[in-house]
């Protein structure tokens, strides 16, 4: 039966025989196995190609052998998408929400240091998404462009809400040009050098790197966090690095003087003393309203409990450990502050009792 070999294995091929490292020759071989045609007239060329990866891969291994730091991920699925971006742009939080992978996500940069990946399920297909350490000026891994090469589509994640992450989309672009690796909106005829690549790519533009400041910003001691699944709004519980719950971050909003104030609460698992808050968003007036965003305002709600709710009190100090007190020349705000964390959490604790997830 004859094998009649596409033009993609055909130039796949090609890029094996150029190829100079173990590098390339392992990408190429996973990218050759991937477009060859399946069949019975195929099944021995099929064979080989696997016996030369296991043997190539065996032996970048072997004792003696220079050390290579690289990895490679076998496509899965219907397609193999790669979120590329700068550190602390949202990838491995979009990775954890969107599939079962469980990457760590944290508050500092470059906590992503090695591929990880999971399966998106869209009725009944499986798509394949990827997370590899971020592309930076300050430190880059040579090995992930060979992840985005193999990949059948880019999804670029830039944090809108971090200037430097805008300001430093250039530089990525850049990056993955100097490797070969062209960025397209469309699929694209791919270049004429077999190196090359041209790759179907999105952007995604997300502010999820301020909501995860914010989650570790209210809740100190944690190391990781999930979604409320109980919950029909966005909400966090947070966990300690054995895996034991702290509580939850809810980001919540309300009317302040201004406008709309949009805040990150932090509370206990047992829904009764607060942790911290942040303000997110506001529009109050400055000098005056914006103070809700300061010590010593702002500290007055660690720790404080929130039983039955959190009250407040005007020219006068606190006599009760759920009282604050409001800022001269700015009660409304202040006011406005307290009555988004008691609306709140009255939201969390009833929908939480309900789904019995408390």
């Amino acid at each position: 039966m004859p094998a009649n070999l596409s033009p993609e294995y055909i130039k796949a091929e090609e890029k094996y025989k150029n190829a100079k490292t173990s590098l390339e020759k392992l990408e190429a071989l996973h990218e050759m196995l991937s477009t060859i045609p399946k069949h019975k007239g195929t099944e021995k060329m099929q064979a080989d190609i696997k016996r030369r990866i296991a043997k190539l891969s065996e032996s970048s291994g072997k004792k003696g052998a220079k050390r290579t730091d690289f990895y490679f991920v076998p496509k899965e699925g219907a397609g193999q998408v790669v979120l590329a971006g700068l550190p602390n742009s949202g990838k491995s939080s979009l990775l954890k929400k969107l599939t079962n992978a469980h990457p760590v996500i944290g508050e500092y940069p470059f906590s992503t240091t090695k591929p990880i990946w999971g399966m998106i399920f869209f009725e009944n297909i499986q798509i394949q998404l990827v997370d590899i350490p971020p592309v930076a000026p300050e430190f880059l891994e040579g090995w992930v462009f060979g992840i985005i090469r193999n990949a059948d589509l880019i999804i670029i994640v830039v944090d809108i809400s971090n200037d430097n992450s805008i300001q430093n989309i250039p530089f990525l672009f850049n990056a993955l040009n100097e490797n070969k690796i062209f960025p397209v909106p469309e699929t694209v005829p791919q270049p004429e050098d077999p190196a090359a690549r041209a790759i179907k790519t999105l952007i995604a533009a997300n502010k999820k790197a301020a909501t995860e400041q914010a989650i570790f910003q209210v809740q100190t001691e944690a190391a990781d966090y999930a979604p409320v699944d109980a919950v029909a709004y966005e909400c966090y519980q947070v966990f300690d690095d054995t895996g034991n719950s702290l509580g939850y971050a809810l980001p919540w909003e309300g009317n302040g003087f201004q406008g709309k104030i949009r805040m990150m609460i932090g509370i206990t698992a047992d829904l009764t003393t607060l942790t911290a808050i942040e303000v997110l968003d506001q529009v109050e007036t400055p000098g005056l309203g914006t103070k809700v965003t300061e010590d010593p305002f702002r500290s007055q709600f660690n720790a404080l409990s929130a039983q039955p709710q959190v009250d407040w009190v005007k020219g006068a100090p606190t006599t009760k450990d759920n009282q604050v007190e409001t800022i001269t020349g700015a009660t409304i705000t202040s006011v406005a502050i307290v009555d988004i964390v008691n609306d709140g959490l009255k939201h969390l604790r009833r929908d939480l009792a309900e789904g019995g997830k408390q």
